[in-house]
């Protein structure tokens, strides 16, 4: 096999600045310049040349942390964003990143990736081509054709051409030129994609580091991905053991719908038998009921028969005992002597009679002399109280005289007499006129009620005035009473009194203004007047606080209102200059010493200071504000005038003065309000007084009311006409007592005619014989009677009996049907082994003796409530319609026949043992998929895998060590080693002895794995769960060793993190490339290369030597992008560096120096042969230049377009 590959040239067309650059490399290259200079660039476009952008990430090293936003993408490489402008710089277009590499024997391939893109948005459609055993010259990326102007112009080529131009098969998507990489460079595509990551992680160096907390991160990162496939094959059995217990789930939850509905079947035929039992037992109960009460029937309609027989005997010697008893009386009375004792009893009942209606006759008389007693009494009491009502209204009419003629017209006074007539004219029978009455006493009324309220609003409107006069009066008293207690008067501001109290609380130091200030001696007091007026309220009454108080001074005033002001202390700090002469300030003169009067000046020398106090006749000129003596002011152009007099607030003198004449004005003011409120309530009580004459002369003229009067006229008449009527009524039952009288008297004659006759006939006894015979008969007809109704009741009783018996047996007869009844219904439906003696089972064995009968008809509503729960338990969602049931078999509930079939007429229980029987296949198809997956993939295959791992992570560690055997960095030395993880020790031990092949270990083994089933079943899609993560069974330790001792020691990441920068990264880059090389060694792959960006930062340059050896020892080809580090150095054998510049307007240079190991040294003292500056162009000897150049020119001798040591390139 022929040795590795080399990159020796990159081809860059349209790959975001660089629109068209051939680079030169020798191994290994090195990218130097500014920061955005485009070092990255060139990185990604070798990354996108192996990839062809698969999975890749543009300029990973300006991440740190996760990326949360898109950044650099193919696009914008494409189409040349500028990020600070925010544009594409270039249309639509085509680009190229490709590699032309070559091994020592000259075996030379060229291959890339090439995209079109057509906006920011769209997704650019991307390709590669393989091109083996050319060279990038002799694919010819670019094509030549003229412009416009006949210029020759070179424009990349699209895919198709591209595919004219080498061939289709050597131009593929980006999936087949992944491949073909693959086995270009590579043994196979995972280690491909393992070689890949292994670039990735390296150009995005600082972001792995960054997410490495600890050495284990940074080895689990580098280090070969677990046994994915192996655990694929896993993930695939435990997919179909999944998809089996899924199955196996769904179908025992069938099962369990299925053996429910069964149980709540069951349940409705227990309730169903339960039913017929309780109506069987009750059925039969109410049949030895009807039994029982038919023998009881029977029995009382016997006796009721012959008792009914016995008193119908009673009853006919009854009616024989009446026949000869009425025969006897019919005789007695058909005799003579019966006839006349009938006469004479007949006589004496019509003269009792005549002599009852003479006594109702004299009460009636009595009756009628009362009524007319009465009448007379009732009409001479009508007459007295029609005079009395007179004589009141009379006298009331004289009593309202007087104030009639206080406080009515002379009209209203006439009518008074006039009415006064009129009501003494009333006489029962008379002529009468209500309207007359009640005019005149309307007109009355309507005056007086007129005098009432006017003299009543009179009374209050002077009470009213009264209160207030005594109101103004009391405050005129208290203003002088604080007025005696203050000693001064305020300035006009509402409110001013209750804010100087307040302030004497919140700021004791408050001044008022006026208070501060008086005239000065030589001006007259007749000024203070005027000075006052143009001073005004608001500014004698500002407020002066000392600057400690003036926050809380300020707050108070503010909070006031009503036009206060307070003097700001930062105002008036320097206290301003004296006014000058002649001016208002000027004649006021300092009210004693006070820390506040220097402000209070300053601030009337700026409110007042232009006020000039001028002389009698002087005139004011040109001055804004004047004030004369003889209180003239001047103000802006306006003139006015106060009374001259002494001022009232400035000075205490004055302020005295003041006060004393307020004070005593308010009380003279306070006594002539006094006064006029005596007077005031004196007029109130007159008008009081009259109201009240009014009043009680209106209630006085309620005795004159027309209608109580007539009232009393037209009883007094009724009266009168009663007495005639009462004494018709008393003649004419006279004259009936007298009839009545007469009539007793022949009647009483007759009956003692006819009592003579009995007398004398000798027939007195025979009435007391008939009278007793009369008395048997009533007897015997009242024994008759008794014994006919004592007959008629036992017939009855008899017949009712007998009805009661029919009734009692055809009651038995239908219980006994409905018991039989009840009887045959059971008999299905209790159990085999109970039908021969169903009575037995019923009331023994189910103890239906202990059934009240009365509980019957509820044990069967419950049971029949219980079945249909079931019923409707089985018709609803949980059962028949429940969705695992219903779509698939349709059940149907026949509640009649209490079964269950589905729509091909099956029953529910044969259903569910065919379920039962597929769920028990099932669990034995799972058993054996977990076996299998257990035995053939886990044991066989996995472990296996999972053994294989072990020792190449094993191996990889001491390949690590061997290859950084020898190399120091400054004193130390550094090895890894590895610690196995407590949590997989036996796992370790378990996969190291598996091979022995011992039953006993094998199945420890296999239960391991069975009891994390569930564990890898959980694991996500695309991961492999840290059971199976080789990786994260060992703790990576870094040792150190030291010159001094020789002895290794762990150095742990807590330690470590104590060094500086290049301390801590030299590890880590020493792991980098030993892993890229152990890679790289059992891939066997062809190009050995590992991109770093922002390599070696931090790291000192005898570190940096080292691991650059460490690399050319490692046969690591190595692409570096740093600011500064070029890669001169004698620990590479040869090496490229590329110094790239970008201008302000976006054009890229780049310049190009070769470094090759020198040969060795002639001699110990001998300098090394070095080529002359003459011959070096940018760096690099003139004679190598052109033998590369005649090396790469064409056989045709034209010189190449697209190479050269400099290249310019616009935007």
């Amino acid at each position: 096999m022929s040795g590795p590959f080399h990159i020796r040239r990159i081809r860059l067309i349209n790959f975001h600045n660089l629109v068209d650059e051939t680079l030169q490399v020798r191994k290994n290259l090195f990218l130097i310049g500014d920061n955005q200079s485009g070092k990255t660039t060139v990185l990604d476009a070798v990354h996108f040349a192996l990839s062809a952008g698969v999975e890749m990430e543009f300029n990973a090293a300006a991440r740190f942390g996760p990326r949360t936003e898109p950044g650099r993408n193919l696009a914008s490489i494409v189409l040349r964003y500028d990020l600070e402008r925010d544009v594409a710089q270039r249309g639509p277009s085509v680009m190229y990143a490709a590699l032309e590499i070559a091994d020592d024997a000259g075996t030379t391939h060229a291959f890339g990736a090439g995209a079109f893109a057509t906006s920011l948005d769209a997704q650019p459609d991307a390709w590669g081509f393989v091109a083996r055993g050319r060279t990038l010259d002799e694919v010819g990326l670019c094509a030549e054709e003229p412009d416009a102007a006949g210029a020759v112009r070179r424009r990349p080529r699209d895919r198709q051409e591209l595919e004219e131009q080498l061939g289709r098969g050597a131009v593929l998507d980006k999936g087949r030129y992944r491949t073909a990489v693959a086995q270009l460079l590579f043994r196979d595509r995972d280690a491909y994609v393992r070689a890949l990551e292994l670039l990735a992680a390296g150009k995005a160096y600082r972001e792995m580091v960054a997410r490495a907390r600890n050495l284990d991160d940074l080895f689990i990162g580098l280090l070969p991905p677990p046994a994915e496939s192996e655990f694929e094959e896993v993930r695939s059995a435990l997919r179909a053991i999944e998809g089996i217990r899924s199955d196996l789930t769904d179908l025992e939850a069938e099962l369990a719908v299925l053996r429910r509905v069964i149980e709540k079947l069951q349940e409705a035929q227990r309730e169903t038998e339960k039913i017929a039992r309780y109506e069987f037992v009750g059925a039969e109960l109410a049949r030895r009921r009807a039994a029982d009460a038919f023998e009881k029937a029977r029995t009382k309609a016997e006796t009721a028969k012959k008792d009914a027989a016995r008193e119908e005997e009673e009853r006919k010697a009854g009616a024989a005992e009446v026949a000869s008893r009425d025969a006897a009386l019919r005789a007695l009375r058909a005799s003579e002597g019966a006839a006349l004792l009938d006469r004479e009893e007949e006589a004496r009942r019509d003269a009792g009679e005549a002599e009852r209606e003479v006594g109702r006759a004299k009460g009636d008389l009595a009756a009628r002399q009362d009524e007319r007693r009465r009448a007379v009494q009732d009409a001479v009491d009508a007459a007295a109280d029609l005079d009395a009502a007179k004589d009141r209204a009379v006298v009331a009419l004289r009593s309202v005289t007087d104030s009639a003629r206080a406080h009515l017209d002379h009209e209203a006074v006439v009518a008074v007499g006039v009415l006064a007539g009129v009501i003494s004219a009333l006489e029962p029978g008379a002529p009468t006129s209500p309207d007359a009455v009640k005019q005149l006493l309307s007109v009355l009324q309507r005056g007086f009620e007129a005098a009432r309220e006017d003299a009543a609003g009179r009374a209050a409107v002077a009470e009213g005035e009264a209160k207030r006069l005594h109101a103004e009066a009391h405050a005129a008293l208290k203003q002088a009473d604080d007025l005696r207690r203050r000693a001064e008067v305020l300035p006009d501001l509402r409110g001013y009194e209750a804010l100087l109290d307040a302030l004497e609380t919140a700021a004791p130091q408050a001044v008022p203004l006026y208070r501060l200030f008086e005239l000065a001696p030589t001006v007259p007091e007749r000024l203070g007047a005027g000075v006052e007026c143009v001073l005004g309220p608001r500014v004698l009454g500002a407020i002066v606080v000392p600057p400690d108080q003036h926050a809380a001074a300020r707050a108070r005033v503010i909070a006031h209102g009503d036009g206060v002001e307070v003097v700001d202390p930062s105002e008036f700090e320097t206290g301003g200059e004296s006014a000058p002469g002649g001016t208002l300030p000027a004649a006021l003169a300092d009210a004693g010493f006070s820390p506040l009067t220097a402000m209070a000046r300053a601030y009337l020398n700026r409110v007042a200071g232009d006020v000039r106090v001028l002389g009698a006749g002087e005139a004011h000129g040109d001055t804004e504000r004047a004030v004369w003596a003889d209180g003239h002011i001047h103000e802006h152009g306006a003139e006015s005038r106060v009374d001259a007099a002494a001022p009232r607030f400035l000075g205490a003198e004055a302020r005295a003065r003041a006060a004393a004449e307020e004070e005593t004005r308010l009380r003279s003011r306070a006594a002539e309000l006094l006064a006029a409120a005596g007077q005031a309530e004196a007029d109130a009580a007159a008008k009081r007084e009259a109201a009240g004459s009014c009043r009680q002369s209106l209630a006085l003229l309620g005795a004159c009311a027309p209608a109580p009067l007539l009232a009393l006229v037209t009883a007094a008449a009724s009266a009168r006409a009663r007495i005639p009527e009462r004494e018709a009524a008393e003649h004419d039952a006279g004259e009936r007592i007298t009839r009545e009288e007469e009539r007793f008297s022949r009647l009483k004659a007759r009956h003692a005619e006819l009592e003579a006759a009995v007398a004398s006939a000798g027939v007195s006894d025979l009435r007391d014989r008939i009278a007793r015979i009369e008395a048997d008969l009533e007897s015997a007809r009242e024994e008759e009677k008794k014994a006919i109704d004592t007959a008629g009741r036992a017939r009855k009783e008899a017949d009712e009996r007998a009805r009661d018996e029919e009734g009692a047996s055809a009651a038995l007869n239908a219980a006994a049907d409905a018991a039989g009844a009840r009887r045959e219904a059971l008999l299905p439906l209790a159990e085999p082994r109970y039908r021969g003696d169903i009575e037995d089972y019923a009331f023994r064995i189910m103890r239906g003796n202990q059934i009240l009968a009365g509980n019957v008809a509820e044990l069967v509503a419950e049971a029949d409530r219980a079945r249909a729960r079931a019923f409707q338990w089985l018709d609803s969602s949980d059962g028949l319609r429940n969705e695992r049931l219903w779509q698939k078999y349709a059940f149907r509930l026949d509640e009649v026949n209490r079964e269950i079939r589905d729509q091909t007429g099956r029953p529910v229980e044969q259903v569910f043992e065919e379920r039962d029987a597929e769920v028990q296949s099932l669990q034995k198809a799972l058993d054996e998929r977990t076996r299998d997956l257990l035995e053939r993939v886990v044991m066989a295959g996995l472990v296996r895998r999972l053994q294989g791992q072990v020792r190449e992570l094993r191996d990889t560690i001491q390949g690590i060590n061997r290859l950084a055997g020898d190399l120091r960095f400054g004193t130390s030395r550094f090895q890894f080693s590895l610690r196995q993880r407590q949590e997989f020790q036996r796992l370790l031990d378990l996969i190291r002895e598996q091979s022995v092949l011992q039953p006993a270990l094998a199945e420890e083994l296999r239960d391991f794995f069975q009891a994390r089933l569930d564990d890898l079943r959980q694991a996500r899609e695309g991961d492999v769960p840290e059971i199976l993560d080789y990786r994260r069974w060992f703790e990576y330790m870094l040792q150190v060793q030291s010159r001094s001792d020789g002895a290794a020691q762990d150095l742990p990441r807590q330690r470590l993190r104590f060094g500086s920068t290049g301390e801590q990264a030299v590890p880590t880059y020493l792991l980098v490339i030993a892993v890229a090389s152990l890679l790289y060694d059992r891939t066997d792959a062809r190009l050995r290369l590992l991109l770093l960006d922002e390599a070696f930062l931090g790291i000192d340059a005898g570190r940096r030597e080292v691991l650059m050896q460490f690399a050319d020892r490692a046969g690591v080809d190595l692409i570096v992008a740093t600011p500064e580090l070029d890669g001169v150095t004698p620990a590479l054998a040869a090496s490229s560096t590329l110094f790239v510049e970008k201008t302000p307007e976006q054009d890229v240079f780049v310049s190009d120096y070769h470094w090759e190991r020198p040969g060795a040294q002639p001699g110990l003292f001998d300098r090394p042969a070095e080529p002359d500056e003459a011959d070096l162009v940018l760096g690099v000897p003139r004679t190598e230049t052109s033998a590369q150049a005649a090396a790469e020119r064409p056989a045709d001798g034209t010189p190449p377009d697209d190479s050269g040591a400099s290249r310019r390139e616009r935007a």
